[in-house]
């Protein structure tokens, strides 16, 4: 395939007016970025949507087409199509092969647009006139008869302000096309002036010369029945004149029998096409004692004897044998095939087959490779500066590296966009030159294609996004290199508001002063599309988050400090968080500081704390009896953590204090509110019984208050506790719960469920982040080791059909609830997949997450809908409000239980299923159903048989069947 295209895509524009820049356009040939020396004539064809409108000429350099805007400034603000074509002796090559390179001329500040000059279509339409009069052959009144309606005058030709053909002021309606040929003669000019009278009639010009005249300047020797006998086989026999016809409309101008045979595919030089009008050469005969055989020298170029014919014996495709002379004049781009010795080669071939490849950067960079077809040595050189370097010996794996269609990494700037964004890619290839192509799809629907060309290890490239909000898009990305391609996705999320898919990481080291440490954490976060970040354990003391400093210079000023240490006497450092949080913006992340709804470091009257704000464990009120989750006495902890009453209104207004403070002093954005767990029966500074389940409807007030810092809000369920008034709580911005006590599969798909249908009191529906801690007991006794790789997926696999997120992910994955917790690594494996997960829970978020369970959808074969079993393939159904449908496939046959934490990391892989059976028994016939997995993001059609059944040919982990609502005719 042929493309034409730019380093910025497939699409082009300026300024009208801007005369004095370089449009820079590639040509891609096989994936390849040509490069054209001086053989090449270069033409830019010029088109607008409805008619040809101009050619203009351009140039290379190295392996870039330039074209100066100020050819182009003769044309006005508006969409045009570009062709690029190239010519030689050899013929012409048009880029694109299909379509056209948009090319878009903008308007100025001074809303100057320009306008059309008739001149630009005249030409052309003399042209055209011309090549008419040509294919008359000499019968010019006859042809001028039929068009003005057989009269025999000289006829009154324009164009129409639509581009058609206007004869003696009738409209022909034919559209005048094709591209701009040599001008005619001059006829006497007109009377000057705007509107003004025909000018007076001129002498018509000579006839134009018949083809069969122009093949006898060109050397055709014979008759013109023998030329015509030259062009066809046989004549068939003469038919008896007709009578003549009534006048029909007028025709399009014909094309002459050279422009005829290159529409058929001829390509070469109008004297080319005479010379092949000849017939086949003869047989050859027997050589002469004296006969010379033609040979290629070591520049590939035939010779015969010492002469040299010019002619090369290929470019790239062609391999050219060369026996003697010396390496370091094949300079030409292509492959040789090497006999016998040459001056500076690394190999004493002697007879041997080698094969030189040679790349040619402009000649400024060639590359030579040399590999021995025997002993499979290779060897590289490079010349540049006009100088060639030392051959060097290449390790195989280096040399195909050079070849790799690898891409050691993809990234984006951004988690999250707006719409009509500009998504901007980076991208590290393994090799040095290459072409992207890059599809963006939305779901099933091919939104648009870019070619991005590189020559650098490092390439960026952008897309604006399109105008829809709440949307998810796929990048399909293509290297190609050489012969080798390789395909890689990257999942795009569209959405102004975070909230509708919430998806959650942590930070919990601050000490670590490494930038690029933080850089790699939060840039491993933005790959799997994390948008909320959760700051654990930065704060000093709960009661003061913020520590403070006297100031030298004055008792009543104080300062906040650049270190403190938390509750684990770990070092905090306040630049640490806040490059944190500046670096996370930048990428779209939300920051939260994580902060208790009830924890204290003391119960003194300090601070503005009083006795009133504490549970107490009995009915005494004593200070020494405060209800603790954490006593230091026990060995950790820098202090013990007391339990505040949130009911109570003091208490409140000190904790909205406390993270007002903290909100002036640190760039967070929210405030994520952690809950110590149901604290059971307490009481109050009074005496009075608070029950566990009073107090649970108590938490609904503290979440009120702290709206009025008016700033995004989380709060932790533990264990389900106060899980009912954050659902209806319309403060929170999502619903978050760690889970303690649903140990099964199905128990999770249950929780989730009730989590995703569940409405605040205005009818809203909010994400849901599932923290639970994978590897719990494993974790604690085998420090150093790694998670248990299936267990991790099933896990994560189930809670994405769901439509919720898993929170385990920060410069670790979770394995306990205390988040600086680091017992176990992650595998590679488990790295890739994390990503492939979030990619396609964001690629296909409408159903996923934006859709809720559809009873009854499909049947599995053997296999379990809607009701998780091990041992099975497990159906998880989905239906949204634009009634498109999806079935997520899990594969569970082989797992060896089904607690889904897999706590002793001891869940087994499941066992890959074959020819898996899915019955659709909703929507079968009004939707259009396809296929994706984890490696194919981009989905695939499928059909449905007779009794709408589909075939999975192969089920490793997860695969989903989705319905497209068909649209209505």
């Amino acid at each position: 395939m042929r493309y034409l295209t730019t380093y910025m895509g497939d699409e082009v524009n300026f300024k009208f007016g801007n005369t004095g820049s370089i449009l820079k356009l590639k040509a891609i040939d096989n994936h390849e970025v040509k490069s054209f020396d001086e053989e090449y004539d270069l033409k830019i064809k010029v088109k607008n949507e409805k008619v040809y409108v101009k050619t203009v000429d351009a140039t290379s350099s190295g392996r870039e087409v330039l074209l100066p805007t100020s050819s182009l400034i003769d044309l006005p603000v508006g969409q045009y199509d570009l062709e690029l074509w190239a010519e030689t002796s050899k013929g012409r090559v048009i880029y694109p092969d299909e379509g056209f390179l948009k090319l878009s001329i903008n308007g100025n500040a001074t809303q100057m647009t320009g306008d059309l000059f008739s001149s630009l279509t005249l030409a052309d339409l003399e042209k055209e006139i011309e090549d008419a009069l040509k294919l008359a052959s000499g019968k010019i009144d006859e042809k001028i008869g039929e068009i003005v309606g057989g009269t025999s005058k000289i006829p009154q030709i324009s164009v129409s302000d639509k581009g058609t053909l206007v004869v003696d002021g009738k409209d022909t309606g034919t559209v005048i096309r094709g591209e701009k040929g040599e001008p005619g003669r001059d006829g006497n000019d007109g009377s000057p002036g705007k509107d003004g009278h025909d000018g007076a009639k001129g002498e018509p010009g000579q006839n134009g010369k018949s083809a069969y005249e122009l093949a006898l300047d060109d050397g055709f020797v014979g008759s013109e029945i023998e030329w015509l006998e030259s062009l066809k086989g046989k004549d068939g026999s003469k038919g008896d004149r007709g009578e003549t016809g009534s006048t029909g409309r007028p025709g399009i101008n014909g094309k002459s029998a050279y422009e005829l045979a290159v529409d058929n595919g001829f390509t070469g030089t109008q004297a080319e096409w005479f010379n092949s009008l000849k017939g086949k050469d003869g047989k050859d005969g027997v050589d002469g004692d004296n006969g010379k055989t033609p040979y290629i020298n070591n520049k590939g170029v035939w010779c015969i004897g010492e002469n040299s014919t010019g002619v090369y014996a290929g470019i790239t495709d062609i391999k050219r044998i060369v026996s003697s002379g010396d390496l370091n004049d094949i300079k030409e781009s292509g492959e040789y095939d090497i006999q016998g010795i040459l001056e500076n080669s690394p190999l004493n071939i002697n007879g041997h087959w080698a094969t030189l490849q040679v790349e040619n950067y402009n000649n400024r960079v060639i590359v030579q490779t040399l590999i021995n077809d025997t002993e499979f040595n290779k060897w590289v050189r490079r010349y540049s500066g006009g100088e060639w370097s030392p051959w060097e010996w290449v390790e195989v794996s280096k040399l195909e590296n050079h070849y790799s269609p690898e891409l050691k990494s993809i990234s984006v700037n951004k988690t999250l966009y707006s719409p009509f964004e500009n998504c901007v890619f980076s991208a590290v290839t393994q090799s040095d030159s290459g072409v992207l192509e890059v599809k963006y799809w939305k779901r099933n629907e091919l939104i648009t294609t870019q070619h991005i060309s590189y020559a650098q290890h490092i390439v960026s490239w952008d897309w604006q996004l399109p105008g829809d909000d709440n949307e998810s898009y796929i990048a399909q990305i293509t290297n190609y290199v050489k012969d080798n391609q390789k395909t890689y996705y990257y999942s795009i999320n569209v959405d102004t508001n975070v909230d509708n898919l919430p998806i959650m990481g942590f930070i919990s080291t601050f000490s670590d002063d490494d930038p690029n440490k933080r850089k790699e954490v939060l840039e491993y976060l933005k790959r799997l599309h994390v948008n909320y970040l959760q700051y654990y354990d930065w704060m000093d003391r709960h009661s003061t988050p913020l520590p403070t400093i006297n100031s030298s210079s004055s008792v009543d000023a104080t300062f906040i400090p650049n270190t403190w240490s938390d509750i684990g006497n770990r070092l905090v450092r306040k630049r640490v968080i806040e490059e944190y949080i500046d670096q996370a913006k930048k990428f779209g992340m939300r920051n939260m500081a994580y902060m208790a709804i009830n924890g204290s470091d003391t119960t003194e009257e300090v601070h503005g704390l009083k006795p009133n704000m504490w549970l107490y464990n009995d009915d005494k009120h004593d200070l020494n009896n405060v209800y603790k989750t954490l006593d230091a006495n026990n060995g950790w902890g820098k202090y013990s953590l007391y339990n505040a009453n949130w009911m109570n209104a003091d208490w409140q207004n000190y904790m909205y204090a406390q993270m007002l403070i903290t909100l002036c002093n640190l760039p967070f954005e929210g405030w994520h509110i952690d809950m110590l767990g149901s604290p059971g029966d307490k009481y109050d500074v009074n005496g009075n019984l608070l029950p566990a389940s009073f107090l649970e409807q108590g938490i609904t007030y503290f979440i009120n208050k702290q709206s009025e810092l008016k700033v995004p809000l989380g709060l932790n369920s533990v264990a389900e506790y106060g899980i009912t008034q954050m659902k209806e709580s319309e403060h929170l911005n999502y619903l978050y719960t760690e889970v303690w006590d649903r140990p099964t599969y199905n128990d999770l798909r249950e929780l989730i469920i009730s989590l995703t249908t569940s409405r605040d009191v205005n009818g809203k529906k909010k994400g849901v982040i599932i923290a639970g801690y994978m590897d719990y007991e494993y974790s604690k006794s085998h420090s150093g080791s790694s998670f248990n790789d299936w267990g991790v997926l099933i896990t994560d696999l189930l809670i994405m059909s769901l439509g919720a997120v898993h929170l385990e992910m920060g410069e670790h994955m979770l394995s306990s609830e205390y988040f600086p917790n680091n017992s176990l690594n992650m595998s590679e494996q488990l790295k890739d997949k994390l990503v492939k997960i979030s990619d396609f829970l964001i690629a296909y978020k409408k159903i996923l997450a934006g859709g809720y369970e559809c009873k009854g959808l499909a049947t599995i074969e053997g296999g379990s809908v809607d009701n998780v079993e091990i041992g099975k393939v497990n159906g998880i159904t989905k239906k949204n409000d634009s009634d498109n449908l999806g079935i997520s496939l899990i594969n569970m046959v082989g797992l060896n239980h089904d607690k889904w934490k897999d706590t002793n990391a001891d869940q087994s892989q499941p066992i890959p299923q074959e020819n898996v059976k899915v019955k659709i028994e909703l929507g079968a016939t009004n939707h259009t159903w396809y296929y994706a997995d984890l490696n194919n993001l981009v989905p695939k059609k499928i059909e449905l048989d007779a009794n709408n059944e589909l075939v999975i040919p192969k089920l490793i982990d997860y695969g989903f069947v989705f319905g497209v609502k068909n649209s209505v005719k």
